[in-house]
């Protein structure tokens, strides 16, 4: 299965930006580091499941998560 389509980086950035949460509080729910999650916000890609991760740690579904990429 391939992974999302949208831009991950952007959704990113707009619901933790929204939800007040840091790279390092993500990085902590996930159990990498704080660099990783910087990637991540500035565009390089991420494994589906990190995404679904990302997701649980800022409580929104894929949808939502997609959404926020527009």
């Amino acid at each position: 299965m391939k992974g999302p389509t949208f831009d991950t980086g952007r959704a990113l950035r707009k619901l933790q930006d929204d939800r007040g949460m840091s790279s390092s509080d993500i990085a902590r729910f996930l159990g990498v580091s704080r660099q990783a999650v910087y990637k991540w916000r500035n565009g390089d890609s991420m494994k589906f499941v990190t995404a679904v991760r990302i997701c649980e740690s800022l409580g929104v579904s894929i949808q939502e998560f997609e959404e926020a990429s527009r």
